[in-house]
């Protein structure tokens, strides 16, 4: 073969790389055939979400509404939170003919084979936690990073002069987690995106632009070991300014712990999500703020990205961790919570 053939299929095949896909003159005929049947039909998505949570209801919310828009057929899963139950369901799903899967992996490590199996047949988008190892063929969610400055940003309006922090969160594995924590502290810390992930350890403390993080304190996910830690901070750093807590769950944990110390207006609470307890506490003055992903929208643009996909007259060639939609945090506070909190209610009336 000569050089200038070579070179060009060298740029064919990268331009195919790149594009994620072949086109659909590669298949054969009676694949071609099979795709346009299937297309001609309402397709059948599998949504999977996290658990039983409100935040999962609102994605499930999201997803309904994007099947009735774009007509299709919506099976939604919902296990019970564990990995293991989870991971059940996916396999269920795998075993039947789906055109579309949509799931929030809450063990990408152990699940990515299975994404991947299944993005081998039918197209795969993960929201709010990714998969990235996995072949899925898109991520919907939030950009952690940045949401975890916003966060820090929160707390600098909070308690302008610094001061002492602890952190809490549910595990230092996931990307999101790892994301989350990493961009909450450079903010905080005043330092521009070049720390990489991990370079900050749970139990070190770190001092910079006028704060100190004492700590940051992993649960495991389990919200009764998330409060035990917010009392056992309190207890261990009298001189404690704020406590942050980077997982749904722990706003409202903390919350109860700054309570039961009596240093509600002392202790200033930053939050994450939309969880009641945390919204309650922000009317009532408790909690100063909490940073809101939109799992509506993780669930609508999920359904809305699969419909798009079977649609489309090509093939995609899934590659690992490529193809990323990010939806933008925003910050919630006393004087904005009310609106939000009506918005809410009727998305979570829609899947009851």
């Amino acid at each position: 073969m000569s050089g200038q053939r070579f070179l060009t299929w060298i740029v064919v095949a990268a331009v195919c790389v790149a594009g994620g896909y072949f086109t659909r003159g590669l298949l054969t005929s009676e694949e071609n055939s099979t795709q346009e049947s299937r297309s001609s039909g309402p397709p059948q998505l599998d949504f999977i979400v996290g658990g039983p949570d409100d935040f999962w209801r609102l994605t499930i919310a999201g997803a309904k509404d994007a099947a009735k828009e774009f007509g299709a057929e919506l099976n939604v899963h919902i296990p019970g939170g564990s990995p293991e139950e989870q991971l059940t369901a996916l396999t269920q799903v795998s075993a039947k003919p789906s055109d579309g899967i949509a799931i929030s992996p809450i063990a990408p490590d152990d699940e990515s084979l299975v994404i991947s199996r299944l993005a081998s047949k039918a197209h795969v988008v993960t929201f709010d936690n990714d998969a990235p190892q996995s072949l899925r063929h898109c991520y919907v969610g939030t950009n952690n990073y940045e949401a975890g400055r916003l966060c820090a940003k929160a707390v600098r309006q909070a308690l302008p002069d610094g001061g002492q922090v602890a952190v809490f969160i549910g595990d230092d594995e996931r990307n999101n987690a790892r994301e989350r924590r990493r961009g909450f502290y450079d903010e905080l810390l005043g330092l521009r995106s070049t720390q990489e992930v991990g370079a900050y350890p749970p139990n070190e403390q770190i001092e910079g632009n006028g704060f100190t993080i004492v700590k940051t304190y992993l649960d495991g996910q389990n919200p009764e070991k998330a409060e035990e830690n917010a009392k056992q901070a309190l207890e261990e750093h009298p001189d404690l300014n704020v406590v942050v807590g980077l997982y749904g769950y722990n706003g409202p944990r903390c919350l109860k712990a700054v309570r039961a110390a009596e240093k509600i207006g002392d202790v200033k609470i930053i939050a994450f999500d939309e969880h009641e307890e945390t919204l309650q506490g922000i009317a009532d003055g408790d909690i100063d703020a909490t940073i809101i992903q939109d799992p509506y929208e993780y669930g609508y643009e999920s359904i809305r990205l699969l419909v798009t996909l079977h649609k489309r007259t090509e093939t995609a060639v899934p590659l690992g961790g490529t193809g990323t939609v990010f939806l933008p945090c925003r910050v919630v506070e006393q004087d904005t919570v009310a609106d939000y909190r009506e918005k809410l209610a009727q998305r979570i009336n829609q899947v009851k």
